[in-house]
């Protein structure tokens, strides 16, 4: 598999040449950072479906107990930004708001990704989905982190701050199994639908890093002054 995994590293590389990860590297105020909220929304929920569904396809008894180790350390994630939401807005959205015109650009390339797990032929390819997600995740991840732990808010948040960071580090993917899985040998025809697989998926994630700098940089002010007044409210009641 290291070779499905050096290629979805390098073709993920300059994703942090993307505006998103300059403009929160300047750290504008978190009032209009955190508008992103909304369109991550559907995201980490379809990110959770994504993983269950690729798992139930595959057949072959030790890909799959890797796949399943793997969607194991992921589970739960959707909870953690569930809290990261309440904590923000101080509820959660309901369901006309999470489907509505606003967040369809969100949406659709939620679907896109989830797609993929239709598209694949193999239990290799299955395999190899989560290894070309994370390393795009790798990305993503740090910068927005970075970003709201230098605003103040890293150990208040759990999705978008440090406790994901620390939990990341110790996942099979990234840890002392990671050897193991790089040695397994997938064959040629997987290894060339993993390469295709993972040239969509990044293209999924440029459109999504433009999407939420698109956010950011056309924030709403009535949101920032609604956002301003939430902030002062979880400093005052020490949440």
């Amino acid at each position: 598999m290291r070779h499905i995994q050096a290629y979805a590293e390098t073709r993920h590389a300059d994703l942090v040449d993307e505006p998103l990860f300059r403009t929160f590297a300047s750290d504008p105020p978190i009032t209009r950072t955190l508008q992103i909220l909304p369109s991550l929304t559907f995201w980490s929920l379809a990110f959770q479906d994504l993983m269950a569904l690729n798992l139930r396809h595959m057949r072959d008894p030790t890909l799959r107990a890797i796949a399943e180790t793997h969607h194991h350390e992921d589970s739960g994630h959707e909870v953690w930004f569930l809290h990261d939401l309440r904590l923000i807005h101080g509820e959660l959205p309901d369901l006309p708001e999470l489907f509505d015109g606003e967040t369809l650009g969100a949406r659709d390339i939620a679907y896109a990704l989830v797609s993929e797990v239709y598209r694949c032929e193999s239990d290799w390819e299955r395999l190899a989905l989560p290894i070309v997600l994370e390393e795009g995740a790798k990305i993503f991840l740090p910068a927005l982190i970075a970003h709201f732990d230098r605003a103040g808010l890293g150990q208040r948040l759990k999705s978008l701050g440090r406790l994901h960071t620390d939990t990341e580090a110790e996942h099979t993917l990234h840890g002392d199994d990671a050897a193991s899985l790089a040695a397994m040998e997938a064959p040629d025809f997987a290894r060339a639908r993993a390469r295709e697989m993972t040239d969509r998926v990044r293209q999924v994630f440029v459109r999504f890093a433009r999407r939420l700098d698109h956010v950011v940089t056309n924030s709403s002010p009535e949101r920032e002054r609604v956002l301003a007044r939430r902030l002062a409210e979880i400093v005052g009641d020490g949440a």
